[in-house]
């Protein structure tokens, strides 16, 4: 009982860590929602900085990195096996972080710009993240759009170029409405059809004059310590 607990407390204050470094980058970088680098690199900082250790790498070389006394501490790791959720076209088997100790998380990230490639909205992979999320694959959903690309998702599309986004109807349950956001994490939960979830978010002011949603979505299966 004693383990759990502190499990849980340590995927909590992750969590806070991963959802706070998302939103800091957003609201401080200009380009920060133009693919996932700069979100991930923020996230893995905030991480290591908080006490947590990452698993970087592939199977071939995976590491185990650690802040000790203002530098890294690398050892040697390995890369558990994720599968893929039945029926997904998805082949990729690794998250973008690894939350590695005291408790062991996977992290998916999803970003999208109004200045970035894909700003046309493929929604298909954040659909699939989701049901990783909700099927225990991985435990948390990081989405840092901009908030045109976020309403799109949510059925809100102002925009005739482009492509319409995939399943905006569960979108629109799942995730909160831009307007009702601010600038400080408002906690909700959501549930459709085999979809559960916790859901953080916020919205923020960026350098170049677009807003920002950021979602941290929480799956419901426990995380489990290393």
């Amino acid at each position: 009982m004693v383990l759990r607990q502190h499990v849980v407390e340590s995927a909590l204050r992750a969590t806070h860590v991963i959802f706070d470094s998302t939103l800091a980058v957003c609201r401080e970088a200009p380009l920060a929602t133009v693919g996932e680098g700069q979100v991930r690199a923020a996230v893995v900082r905030g991480l290591l900085e908080g006490g947590f250790s990452v698993l970087e790498g592939s199977a071939a070389g995976a590491k185990v990195l650690t802040l000790t006394g203002g530098g890294v501490v690398v050892q040697s790791g390995s890369v558990p096996e994720m599968k893929p959720v039945p029926g997904s076209a998805k082949r990729r088997l690794s998250p973008d972080v690894r939350v590695w100790g005291p408790v062991q998380l996977a992290v998916e990230i999803q970003c999208r710009s109004v200045w970035g490639s894909q700003d046309a909205l493929s929604s298909a992979n954040i659909l699939d993240d989701l049901r990783r999320i909700c099927t225990g694959r991985a435990h948390l959903l990081v989405l840092a759009f901009d908030r045109p690309i976020y309403d799109q998702l949510r059925g809100l599309k102002s925009d005739r170029r482009g492509r319409k986004a995939l399943a905006t109807d569960l979108f629109a349950t799942l995730l909160p409405a831009s307007s009702s956001l601010g600038p400080a994490k408002a906690p909700s939960t959501a549930s459709a059809g085999p979809y559960t979830m916790g859901v953080w978010a916020a919205v923020t002011p960026s350098p170049w004059g677009v807003d920002r949603v950021v979602v941290v979505a929480l799956g419901s299966p426990q995380p489990e310590a290393p």
